[in-house]
């Protein structure tokens, strides 16, 4: 992963609403940590790497 890809975060939370998955983008990723900076919601968040995985074709939706 590297800064500016939109990367799939899940956190692994108790509560039955932060089960979802969102679309956030990467700030910065320090592979010697496994931890991430995303912005999601105008907030930088530092994250697991075990909770970010690289976005791809799938999670695009189409607009007609």
């Amino acid at each position: 992963m590297k800064a500016g890809d939109i990367v799939r975060w899940t956190p692994k939370r108790r509560t039955a609403s932060w089960f979802e998955t969102t679309l956030c983008l990467l700030i910065e990723y320090k592979k010697w940590e496994k931890m991430g900076t995303i912005l999601i919601d105008g907030e930088l968040v530092r994250v697991r790497g075990d909770d970010l995985q690289k976005a791809g074709k799938k999670d695009v939706t189409k607009c007609k």
